[in-house]
């Protein structure tokens, strides 16, 4: 039976609310899309799913996640995690992580990293939860502590050029070479490349290329011009079957229905 524990800051503030999340066992509840969120995986591994895929939060990771789009989350085993929702418009700084889907964006920390930001969420949540005089602005500089944090271990190899290079390749719709050639592009073996990449972005190299491919598709439907089996073709999935199977498991509608809206 899923057991959970969270302790969430005062809700008088509805823009800004920090917590920290202990579940064990299996369970799904949906996020506050309507604000920026910004989460430190402490133990465990969590998962969040958007429209258009999905990315796994294993320990270890900062995750930033653009408000806007509607997003699941969900635990298998257990997880613990450290939590904020704020308005983007509060900050200034500016998060130079990998982003791994469209509005999610997601780092690697290293140990230097991962207790540094971990003591700036304690320390942030404490200010959240008592709300003594004049918090506010001490617990926005500890939010971007842990932004400026995770830009600094992006910038230190976590996201190294050689994985940069990856992802422009697998965005590339024409003349792809496959995932062996990318890895070869790229100066790695082919375990070497998945692993990494994995362990970067929070999603496998096949995964982040369909999610980019399916987007794509999206773009594409605008044209009526085109055919359902053209746009699967030209987004590098031929079989209209398989375009349409995974289609439908990400938007939740087939292609043709969701064409269909009007």
């Amino acid at each position: 039976m899923p057991v959970e524990l969270t302790e969430r800051s005062p809700f008088a503030a509805l823009e800004w609310v920090t917590g920290r999340s202990v579940r064990e066992g299996a369970s799904r509840w949906m996020g506050r899309a309507n604000q920026w969120n910004l989460l430190l995986s402490v133990k465990g591994c969590g998962r969040v799913d958007l429209e258009e895929g999905g990315v796994d939060l294993p320990q270890g990771s900062l995750a930033l996640i653009a408000a806007g789009p509607k997003r699941e989350f969900s635990v298998e085993k257990g997880w613990d995690v450290y939590w904020v929702h704020f308005r983007r418009e509060e900050t200034g700084a500016v998060a130079r992580w990998p982003e791994v889907l469209r509005g999610v964006h997601l780092v690697t920390a290293p140990k230097p990293v991962f207790d540094a930001a971990r003591s700036a969420f304690i320390e942030l949540h404490g200010y959240s939860m008592a709300q003594p005089p004049g918090w506010r602005p001490l617990a926005l500089c500890l939010l971007e502590s842990v932004i400026l944090r995770g830009n600094a271990a992006s910038a230190h190899g976590v996201s190294d050029l050689r994985l940069e290079r990856a992802r422009d390749l697998l965005e590339t719709l024409d003349g792809f070479g496959g995932l062996d050639g990318v890895a070869a592009a790229c100066g790695l073996s082919r375990s070497t490349f998945f692993s990494r990449f994995k362990k970067a972005y929070g999603v496998s190299p096949r995964g982040y290329r369909e999610a980019r491919m399916l987007r794509r598709s999206l773009e594409l439907m605008d044209d009526e011009r085109l055919s359902l089996g053209e746009i699967a073709a030209r987004i590098g999935m031929p079989n209209l079957f398989y375009f349409s199977a995974r289609f439908k498991k990400v938007y939740g509608c087939a292609p043709s229905k969701y064409r269909g809206r009007a």
